[in-house]
This record gives C-alpha cells, structure tokens and sequence, in this order.
C-alpha cells in the first residue's frame, strides 16, 4: 500500500494562526489518522486555548495520542501558542520591569485591562492537600494589577483580598504539575480590582477578588521640576534632542523641558505642536566633539551646555543633560557647578543592562582616566547611595572590577582600594571580573575611568555584533525565517532587556547638581530615557542626599 505523507505547519499571519497541509499520495478520507490530523488542526486554528485533555474528549483518543499528532503536525503545546498569540497586541508594560510580572502576559490595555496566565507546580502548593499557596496567588494578582497601571512607577499601597475557592492540583492535571489560572486586572481611579479564575475543563470558575490602592512615584510627573537639556549637542542633534524632549513631554506634562540651543534651529523642528511644557532657551554657540574641554567652557560662554550648566547653578533649572562632549561636560560640572564638599573625581556612572533585568550600576566610565583609591572608595559610596535612592535597594552590593576574584589580584591601584573598600560603611563583596558584570554579581560595579570606559565600548561592540550575527543568519533562508518568526517574542524581549537606549543617562556623581551625560549616538527614544532617569533621580532628591552625606550644601 502507498503510505501517506501529511504534515502541518504552523505560522503567524497578523493575529490569526494559519495552518499549512503538505498532503501526498492519497486523499483524507483513505486514512482515519489523516482525518484525525485534520480535525485537531482545525479545532486548535478555532481555539487555540484547547488543552490537551479538551481535545482527547473531542477526538475520542488517548491523551498521548494527542500529544504525538500535535508533535507530527508541529503544533505547539498550550501554553506556547499562548505566548504567541500573545505577542500580537498588549501593551508594553512600564510600572515593572517584564520579568518581575507573576506568570505570562496574555493580553494588556495600558489603565484598562489584563490578562495573565500562572502554571502552578508542585513547588506552588501544599505537599498534604495540593491547594496553591495563597502567597503565589496574590503575587499573580497583585503583579498584574501594577502592570495594568500607565505609570513610571507604581506600588501597592494597600490590598483586600477574598479567596472564594482554593487552586489544587488533582488528576492528570496533578500528574502533569500544571494548571493554567486566568487573571483579569480593571483599573478604577486610583485603586484596581483583580478577579482571578481558573480554568479546568473548558470551564471557569472563580477563585477570588482582589481590590488595592496604589502608590504611584511623583517621577511620573515630574511635577514642578525643570530639566534644561542641551540640545545642540550629540551626533544626531538637535532632531533627535528634540524628538525626543517632544516624546518625554508627553509622558512627564507636569515636568518643564527646557531646550537650550540655537531658536533658528529648533523652532522649526518644534513646529506648530509644540507641547505646552517644552520652551525654547536662546544660546548662540555650541562646543564641538573636538574642542579642547577646558578650553571650550571658557572660552565659550554662550555655548548650549554652558548655558544649561548656568541655568542649574542659578536655580533656572533642577538638572541638566546633554549628549556632547563629555570631557567639556566634566568641565562644565567642575568649572560652573563646583564639587560637593567632600568629593575629590566626580565620577561618571551609568546602569549596565544585565540578565536579570535589574543592571549593575557602573562608575567611572571616563571622567577621570587616573584615580586614586580614596577616588574608588568615593565612588562606592555615592554608587551605593544611588541605588538606594533612585533603585530603592536596601543594602546594594558593591563590587571592584579587577582581573580575578582574589583579594590579592590587580595593580596597586586595586590592592589599596580593596583595602579601603572592605573596611567601608557599605555591602562590599569583593572583587567581580568583567565576565560576571552582566549577570549581576553586584549591584554597584566600582572602577577607575580608563578600565569603566573601555568595560563601557566592549559590552555595546560585543551587543551589537552579536544580534547583528543572529539577524543575518534567521533571514539566510526561509527555514531560518519560519523559525524566526516563531521565536520573535522571545528575541524582542532579550533585545529590550539589552538595549542600550533604555539605560541611557549617566549622572555626574559628586558635582554640586545633577549633570546627566546622555549617549553621544541617542537617538530619540534613547533621549526620552536620558529624561525618564532624570525626572527619578530628582524625583528622590539624590544631590542633597549625596550632599547631606559628604558634609556638603
């Protein structure tokens, strides 16, 4: 007998999954596999929220029957095609970084609504009556309730919740250590409400409600703040300062952006929607990437950075920030502004991107190329108070970038800084090597500015050729495009979890104001992130703490 060849595969068109039958040799009806084939893809094309267990009592088959169709047709289990019919619409989630959400985003309207799915296992429930935890419920609900929030920063202030019937693990379910529990979050004003629901069997039952106040950060309206942003300054400014000082105004209307460059050129970019918190400050020059720092600043008094530094000094504005020159930018700080009374080398820092999500906060990165010890142990001090202030890490862990973990590893510059570092009032761990920076073996990552600078370029080269390579060979060929398109979720999340643009914004640690150094290639939306850390580190009045803890103003 001729054998019969079928196979299905599964792809993405818009938000509809579509399935594609190879069929060989003979017609459907001559073979009750082939027919079964072609029934379960259909039932999963017009469901794909179908268990396993669902299409078993459908199709009158064993449960690993399914299991081996669905493995020949190349349809993914449930709570893969979830993931991906997930992928098509729901907002980007801003009050919490992706990761730190209980469970898989299904659906999200921004200050609307949410959906989310939470596969208890055996680590979930009780080991005597296989109930979940009550603990893991709530994490879900409450999770979702502060991502559904439009906010740079939301909290639970408060909850009340009611659990109506327990989760439990039970039958095949149980063997299998899963269950999916569906969870919709509704903003009201100010609070939330959850209702949680699980699903078994096609039916939905519900499992509690859930209702919470929220406590959002002032960061999110920068209310009251002044930020002067040079906008002449940057390889693609002043579009794209502008773009992005537009893009931030919206998201920070009580914030005043201040744009400080030549009127001829901006205005037009601004044209005639320009947001009614964006003004336009006159400065008739601009220091080169070229000009000698020190020079520069003197020299050119009317420059767009100086002017912006003025406008800190005299109060006009709250912080700065500009993408030029960064020696002039330490110039400028040091020249205008002063140091705080007990910094020696202010330090430039920045957040690095890192496994977890989380970054390592990372000084210096270049404003000073020689240091000291004392300078190191400055920048351990004021690294870790940032985390504290801005991050909200009770007791951030600081590490010294050095060739090997050993305490006796490195030149004399590291030795005596270790030293001092251990006898520190902070959470000193010892030595990191740069392999571990990026999985966060510390929280504050302490270097002189020649190794921070040089740590700084290898990380963004090595980013770069890798997804470069990645993205040449998944479009070599229409195998490697069909694979793509399935893995398309999971490489935008690495790709945002590592983008450089939502890091962008380096203070200048321990001049007397916030200076924050934005990335000399910032594009727009980098640009809007520069801002977004600026608006939260006024938001938690980092200079006077750092101040306040020097000895200083």
């Amino acid at each position: 007998m001729t054998s019969v060849k079928a196979r299905f595969s599964l792809y993405r068109i818009g938000t509809r999954y579509q399935y594609e039958h190879i069929r060989r040799c003979r017609p459907w009806n001559a073979c009750p596999k082939k027919q079964r084939h072609q029934q379960l893809a259909r039932l999963i094309e017009e469901n794909p929220f179908l268990t396993d267990r669902e299409l078993t009592r459908l199709l009158k088959v064993s449960i690993q029957t399914i299991r081996l169709d669905r493995l020949e047709l190349a349809i993914p289990e449930l709570r893969e095609r979830l993931k991906l019919m997930a992928e098509r619409s729901y907002d980007p989630v801003r009050s919490l970084p992706l990761h730190e959400v209980i469970g898989d985003i299904l659906d999200l309207q921004l200050d609307k609504s949410g959906i989310s799915m939470f596969e208890i296992r055996e680590e979930h429930v009780f080991s005597r009556s296989g109930i979940a935890r009550g603990h893991h419920v709530f994490a879900q609900a409450n999770s979702l309730a502060v991502a559904v929030i439009n906010d740079e920063i939301a909290l639970t202030a408060s909850a009340d919740i009611r659990f109506i019937r327990p989760a439990r693990l039970g039958g095949e379910v149980h063997r299998q250590g899963v269950r999916e529990i569906e969870r919709r979050a509704e903003r009201e004003g100010e609070g939330g409400g959850v209702h949680l629901r699980r699903r078994r069997n096609g039916v939905s039952r519900q499992l509690c409600d859930l209702s919470l106040r929220r406590r959002c950060g002032r960061g999110r309206s920068g209310r009251g703040m002044k930020i002067a942003i040079d906008a002449m300054g940057g390889d693609h400014a002043p579009r794209s300062t502008v773009e992005g000082a537009v893009a931030a105004a919206a998201q920070w209307p009580k914030a005043e952006l201040l744009l400080v460059g030549r009127p001829e050129a901006l205005n037009p970019l601004l044209g005639a929607g320009k947001p009614p918190n964006v003004t336009v400050v006159p400065a008739a020059d601009i220091i080169a990437p070229d000009d000698e720092p020190v020079r520069a600043v003197r020299r050119k008094p009317d420059a767009s950075m100086n002017v912006a530094a003025r406008m800190v000094k005299e109060g006009a504005a709250d912080a700065m920030i500009s993408a030029g020159n960064t020696g002039a930018l330490m110039a400028a700080g040091l020249l205008v502004l002063g140091r705080l009374k007990g910094i020696d080398r202010p330090g430039l820092t920045s957040l690095f991107p890192t496994t977890d999500g989380k970054g390592v906060l990372t000084l210096d990165l270049g404003a000073n190329m020689d240091a000291k010890p004392e300078h190191l142990l400055q920048y351990a001090l004021m690294g870790s108070m940032y985390r504290q202030k801005v991050h909200g890490l009770a007791k951030p862990k600081v590490g010294l970038l050095n060739v090997g973990t050993e305490a006796a590893k490195g030149n004399e510059l590291s030795k005596a800084a270790f030293e001092l570092l251990e006898t520190a009032p902070i959470h000193f761990i010892g030595n990191v090597e740069a392999r571990d920076v990026l999985s966060r073996s510390c929280d504050v990552l302490v270097c002189d500015g020649f190794s921070g600078n040089i740590l700084l370029k290898a990380i963004e080269g090595a980013a770069e050729t890798v997804f470069g390579l990645l993205k040449q060979e998944l479009t070599s060929s229409l195998r490697s495009k069909l694979a793509a398109a399935v893995l398309r979720p999971n490489f935008r999340r690495v790709g945002k979890m590592m983008d450089y643009k939502v890091y962008n914004g380096a203070p200048l640690l321990g001049v007397s104001g916030l200076i924050v150094k934005s990335h000399g290639s910032s594009d727009a939306t980098a640009t809007m992130h520069a801002i977004r850390h600026t608006v939260a580190a006024i938001d938690n009045g980092l200079i006077p703490a750092l101040a306040e803890e020097f000895g200083g103003k």
